[in-house]
Formats: C-alpha cells, sequence, structure tokens
C-alpha cells in the first residue's frame, strides 16, 4: 500500500467454526488475523481475476483426475447427441 493511501475497511460476518479456522491458520503463520486475512485474501481475489482475465479454468486435484480419466474413458454418445450429429450433417 503506498505511503498516502488511506485504508479501506471491510466487515464481514462468519460463524463461530470458520473464525476458529481463521485464528488457527494465522497462528501457524505466527501473524496477527488481520494479516492473515489480508494476505489470503488480496491473494486468492488476484488469481481470480488474473485467471479470469486470461480465461483461464482451475481445476482442483480431484476436478483434474475427473477430467484426464473422461478423456481415458470416454463415455458413449447419448441418442440425443447422435440426433444432434446427425441434423447438423444435414442427414
Amino acid at each position: 500500500m503506498a505511503a498516502k493511501e488511506k485504508a479501506e475497511v471491510i466487515q464481514a460476518r462468519i460463524n463461530s467454526e470458520n473464525k476458529s479456522l481463521i485464528v488457527q491458520a494465522a497462528k501457524l503463520r505466527e501473524i496477527p488475523v488481520s494479516d492473515y486475512m489480508r494476505l489470503v485474501l488480496i491473494d486468492q481475489a488476484r488469481k481470480e481475476v488474473t485467471s479470469n482475465d486470461q480465461q483461464v479454468l482451475q481445476l482442483t486435484a480431484d476436478e483434474q483426475i475427473e477430467f484426464w480419466n473422461a478423456l481415458d474413458n470416454p463415455k458413449g454418445l447419448t441418442k440425443a447427441q447422435k440426433e444432434l450429429g446427425k441434423l447438423i450433417k444435414g442427414e
């Protein structure tokens, strides 16, 4: 943040379980909760905006495995997909 830039305030209400998780995570990094939230939220927001700008699809590890399994073992076309193919080909 620039020296002359005024800090803005954002407030959020969360349940006690989520607050406890955030407090634990901040303790793991040995930083105050507010610093932890700034670091994590700003980093995540930057990643999401960049991904959107670059039109990049990000998948979790489980989603990646499911995607690759689908490519390795494709399912057959449904009846509706076959009919659509015939319409497109003009059959």
